[in-house]
C-alpha cells in the first residue's frame, strides 16, 4: 500500500510569510501546511505586532498555517499562544530549534536544548494555561548529536501534537550532513508523531530519507523548494512540464501582494533577491544573470531581468 505523506512548509526568515505562503500554494501547490516564521516573545507579555499582524485571516487563506513562537519565558509565551487562538490558531509551533547564536546563545531556540529543567517548567506551565495544541521543532543537539535525548523524556511528559526534527546540531546549522542515525535515535525514544525536516533538495534525496525512514510520513521542506519549485509534484509523481509563464506568475503574484500588504520597495527588493538567488541556483542560471539580479535597483527593473532568463 502506498504512503501517504503530507508536506509541511518551513519557516524560513524574512522568506516564507504570508505573502510567500499565498503565492506558492496559488502558482506551484502541493503543501498541505506551513509553520510560520517564528514570533519572539518580549519580557513583559510583549510580542513584535508586525509578526501577528502577518498571521490575520486576510493573509492566510490559501495554506493551513502554524504559528511559530519562540520564547523562554512561561508567561510570555502562554499570552501569545493565547492571542493566536483568539485569532483562530489552534495549533502553536515552539521553536527550539534555531540555530543562530544570538538565539541560542540567550537560551532560545536551539539553546533549550539542554535545558532540562527550564523546558519542562515552562511547558507545564504552558499545558496548564493554553487552550492551543502545541508542536515542537528542534534538533539532534546543540554541540552534538544526540543531545537531544535527555530532552525527548522531558516531551515524553506532555502530550505534543507532533516533534519536528532536523537531522543537524545547531553548531552545524545548516552545513555538513544530515545525520540519520540520531534521527532514527531521536524517533525511536520519542511517544509523539515525528516530521522530518532537512536536506530535502530533489527528488533523490527525498527518496533516500523515506526509504532510510520508512516509517515517517510527514515531512518538511525549505530551500529545496526555492531551488526547485516543482519539486512536490516531482515526488508525487504529478505530471508537469518547466513552465517559465508559471514562474513569472509566481514573481508578479508575489510582488503584488508585498505591495498590497504595504511593504516598502526597497523591502521587496531585497525578499526578491533572496529568492531569485536560489532560483538561479536551483535552474543553474549563468553567474552574469545572478550578477545582474544582485545589481538590480529597482524592482520592475529586477523582474524584467528574471523574467527574461531562459532555462
Amino acid at each position: 500500500m502506498k504512503t501517504k505523506h503530507t508536506f509541511y512548509m518551513a519557516p524560513m526568515l524574512g522568506i516564507t510569510d504570508s505573502c510567500f505562503r499565498s503565492a506558492f500554494t496559488q502558482c506551484f501547490g502541493g503543501f498541505d501546511l506551513g509553520i510560520s516564521p517564528f514570533i519572539r516573545t518580549l519580557q513583559g507579555r510583549r510580542y513584535k505586532a508586525s509578526s501577528v499582524n502577518d498571521l490575520h485571516d486576510q493573509y492566510n487563506n490559501e495554506l493551513i498555517v502554524q504559528p511559530q513562537i519562540m520564547s523562554n519565558h512561561a508567561d510570555d509565551f502562554v499570552h501569545l499562544a493565547s492571542h493566536l487562538f483568539d485569532m483562530g490558531y489552534h495549533t502553536i509551533n515552539f521553536n527550539m530549534g534555531c540555530p543562530v547564536p544570538t538565539a541560542a546563545g540567550r537560551a532560545r531556540g536551539a539553546g533549550l536544548i539542554k535545558e532540562l529543567d527550564r523546558v519542562d517548567r515552562l511547558l507545564d506551565h504552558v499545558f496548564e494555561n493554553i487552550p492551543n495544541r502545541l508542536s515542537v521543532k528542534t534538533r539532534i543537539g546543540l554541540d552534538h548529536d544526540n543531545e537531544l535525548l535527555p530532552m525527548i523524556k522531558v516531551f515524553n511528559r506532555y502530550p505534543l501534537h507532533e516533534v519536528m526534527i532536523h537531522p543537524r546540531t545547531a553548531k552545524q546549522k545548516y552545513n555538513g550532513s544530515v545525520n540519520h542515525d540520531a534521527f532514527h535515535s531521536a524517533w525511536k525514544a520519542l511517544d509523539h508523531e515525528v516530521v522530518y525536516s532537512g536536506d530535502l533538495f530533489s527528488k533523490e534525496a527525498f527518496d533516500h530519507a523515506a526509504k532510510r525512514h520508512p516509517y515517517i510520513n510527514k515531512w518538511m521542506f525549505g530551500r529545496g523548494i526555492l531551488w526547485d519549485p516543482y519539486l512536490l509534484q516531482k515526488i508525487r509523481g504529478e505530471n508537469f512540464s518547466l513552465n517559465p509563464a508559471q514562474k513569472n506568475e509566481f514573481l508578479l503574484s508575489l510582488v503584488d501582494l508585498y505591495r498590497r500588504k504595504g511593504l516598502s520597495d526597497h523591502i521587496i527588493l531585497t525578499k526578491l533577491k533572496t529568492i531569485l538567488f536560489y532560483f538561479g541556483v536551483g535552474f543553474s542560471y549563468p553567474r552574469s544573470v545572478i550578477r545582474s539580479f544582485r545589481k538590480s535597483r529597482k524592482v520592475d527593473d529586477l523582474l524584467s531581468l528574471s523574467m527574461n532568463v531562459v532555462y
